[in-house]
């Protein structure tokens, strides 16, 4: 039992002062309350751990004085079975000062680089020493494609589950090549409309798929999603039934072409539109050995020269290209005209891993491209391969690293 004569506390237990201790209540750091203790039955005062200073709290359910060691035990109150009058928290004369002691957490620029195989899994059924903590303070674990590190200077329990316990410190993503954690559920996009057991998205380019947790959405009357990918116009709808978004929101990833698309996204003041930005694309990823077997352009028959500048160029079997860089290569399929609709000249503008404001390349096609076929694929003067998936109707392109 903590001593109140370390000068600390008060000298006497005035328990009249301090409220007593409600379940499914967050307190934060240094709130002083009342409690029987479980392990003597003595009406006795606790205060909450952690830095106030820092809005740190104790759990709203699982951590409960006399039991959790996010509780500190002050001392045993007076009177036993004493009931103490419920007043207002404490003015702050009243608070208790704030521990010299500092170990606030800083966290980290978030890097595609990341991996959660850097970290050690969080595992509930991990194996203590008697009276020891689940995690000590300042280890990091991975849990579920996030990394978080224990906040607190006493550690933390096993009902404190990482992602839904205060005493866990959120630090980033783990941002791969893979792109989304395993037990995320996958949408993959086939037609304008696509539908799903439990909802449907609208208007996404074909085999773009959307990525979420239900587990991390609260049951509701359903939501409506209306995503955008930076930089870019590819944007549709998401609709999943029964969910609504929860105060502390939720994680959305969107795959498309290679690049990989995320957001951590709050629904403030009834907000659903959410653009996503990229945290990897296939540029930071481990690139083809020396030795494989592609070759950029081959089996193309057709290669036009850019030259670096803009303006109108003449075309060459259907196809012009402005910008890009001098000495490079566009590498593409014959284009096809059977009808009249399809000798439309349709104009397309190209970003280079949508990292860049302004385009790289703009493409001018007269035609339209066989089935299966409706991509091209540019060589860059230092030897990079990149392609580019063909939008209808002249949308923008995003063109991503092959080799």
């Amino acid at each position: 039992m903590a001593l109140a004569s370390a000068g600390k506390y008060q000298t006497v237990c005035d328990c009249e002062v301090h409220p007593k201790w409600r379940p499914d209540q967050e307190y934060i750091a240094d709130s002083m309350v009342t409690h029987v203790n479980p392990k003597t039955s003595e009406l006795s005062l606790f205060r909450a751990r952690g830095v106030r200073s820092e809005n740190q709290y104790v759990d709203a359910t699982g951590d409960e004085p006399g039991e959790s060691i996010h509780w500190e035990l002050i001392c045993t109150c007076d009177e036993i079975g004493f009931t103490p009058t419920p007043v207002s928290t404490p003015t702050p004369d009243e608070v208790t000062p704030t521990p010299t002691l500092k170990y606030s957490i800083q966290t980290p620029t978030p890097t595609p680089r990341f991996r959660c195989e850097d970290y050690v899994e969080w595992d509930d059924d991990k194996i203590l020493t008697p009276g020891a903590p689940h995690y000590e303070f300042k280890e990091r674990v991975f849990y579920k494609g996030k990394v978080y590190e224990v906040r607190d200077f006493h550690g933390t329990e096993k009902n404190d589950v990482p992602g839904v316990s205060n005493h866990w410190s959120y630090l980033f993503d783990c941002a791969e090549c893979v792109c989304v954690p395993s037990h995320f559920e996958t949408w993959e996009v086939s037609e304008n409309e696509s539908k799903f057991g439990t909802g449907y998205t609208q208007g996404f380019a074909k085999n773009l798929s959307v990525h979420f947790d239900q587990t991390e959405f609260a049951d509701g009357p359903g939501v409506k999603l209306e995503i955008a990918l930076d930089n870019s116009n590819i944007r549709g709808d998401v609709f999943i039934e029964n969910k609504k978004i929860p105060f502390e929101g939720v994680n959305l990833y969107v795959t498309f072409n290679g690049i990989c698309y995320h957001n951590h996204v709050k629904s403030l003041n009834g907000n659903t539109s959410f653009t996503l930005d990229v945290i990897s694309f296939p540029e930071i990823c481990p690139t083809p050995s020396p030795d494989s077997a592609y070759v950029c352009g081959e089996g193309f028959p057709n290669a036009y020269t850019t030259d670096g500048k803009s303006g109108s160029h003449d075309p060459y079997h259907g196809l012009s290209a402005e910008l890009f860089e001098s000495g490079g290569k566009v590498y593409y399929s014959d284009l096809q005209i059977t009808n009249l609709n399809e000798a439309s000249v349709y104009t397309s503008v190209l970003y280079k891993n949508e990292i860049s404001d302004s385009p790289f390349g703009i493409l001018v096609l007269v035609g339209k491209f066989p089935t299966g076929k409706n991509y091209i694929v540019y060589e860059s003067p230092d030897g990079s391969c990149w392609r580019a998936n063909i939008q209808p109707n002249g949308k923008n392109i995003v063109m991503f690293r092959v080799l």
